[in-house]
């Protein structure tokens, strides 16, 4: 299904889709914004993806642009190919954790199970915020989701892994945060020395090895 649109501010238009997330989401949503930027290179001043969303920022009102992009709508967009790197992080999983011993009485299963279960599957990058380097992850298998804390910790160190609700992700610096700490890795994600400053992109794949 074709995502929906609507004004965003004078100089931005949101894409909404409504399909659940899943791999073949993402790369419907990729195509998309391909051909957003295929056909209005010059014009775009920003794009920034979501999990359903789009957001493109124009250098003019979107008045400009909206009967075109309406009729871009209407047309089949066919999926396009692209380079999908997996990305192996090694991960050591903290089982005595504070936040670990309360997932584990939360969802009744000891520490060990939540481990095995977090690195038994790929996840896709679906999109990249939060913190420069922040990767949101999808494809948690359910029995470990878990709801992001009440009251969020001021410090969390930097190479964290994290869960939060249907999501898991890795603290690229200190931040504060209300995800669940279930281990550490040491991977950099994000250095600004670096020409791009991360190697990981959006429709990469996290692979994580305990180690």
């Amino acid at each position: 299904m074709p995502p929906t649109l609507q004004r965003y501010g004078t100089h931005g238009i949101l894409f909404k889709w409504s399909e659940p997330v899943s791999r073949e989401l993402l790369q419907q949503m990729i195509s998309f914004e391909t051909q957003i930027q295929d056909r209005f290179s010059t014009e775009v001043s920003s794009l920034v993806a979501g999990y359903n969303s789009v957001l493109v920022e124009f250098h003019r009102k979107v008045d400009v642009y909206w009967d075109e992009i309406s009729g871009l709508l209407s047309q089949q967009v066919s999926p396009i190919e692209f380079t999908s790197t997996i990305w192996q992080i090694d991960v050591r999983y903290d089982l005595s954790h504070q936040d670990m011993t309360h997932m584990s009485v939360q969802l009744g299963m000891n520490p060990e199970d939540i481990a095995e279960i977090h690195h038994s599957k790929d996840y896709d990058v679906f999109f990249i915020g939060f913190l420069p380097g922040f990767l949101y992850l999808s494809g948690l298998d359910e029995r470990i989701h878990m709801p992001r804390k009440a009251t969020p910790d001021l410090h969390i160190p930097k190479g964290s892994v994290a869960i939060g609700r249907t999501q898991t992700g890795i603290y690229p610096t200190d931040s504060p945060g209300g995800w669940h700490i279930i281990g550490h890795t040491n991977h950099l994600f994000f250095d600004p020395y670096k020409s791009p400053p991360m190697q990981i992109k959006r429709g990469d794949r996290i692979r994580f090895k305990p180690t």
